[in-house]
């Protein structure tokens, strides 16, 4: 796992862990907060998770162009 990677981690981390506290406070706009801040931990989350970019699926292959 590379520093970028363990850096993202941490940050889902914290933004998960702030987001949950903040729902749990009273205040309306701590909740929307906290409901914003875990959108954010979710999509960075889900950008970990698509793992490191590669070459394009249809492109990647050889010069398979007609002459």
């Amino acid at each position: 796992m590379t520093g970028a990677a363990i850096s993202l981690v941490i940050a889902v981390g914290v933004l998960f862990a702030v987001g949950f506290d903040l729902l749990l406070q009273r205040s309306l706009i701590r909740v929307v907060v906290g409901f914003v801040l875990l959108g954010h931990g979710a999509n960075l989350a889900l950008l970990l998770a698509g793992g490191a970019g590669g070459r394009a699926a249809l492109l990647g292959g050889g010069d398979d162009r007609p002459a």
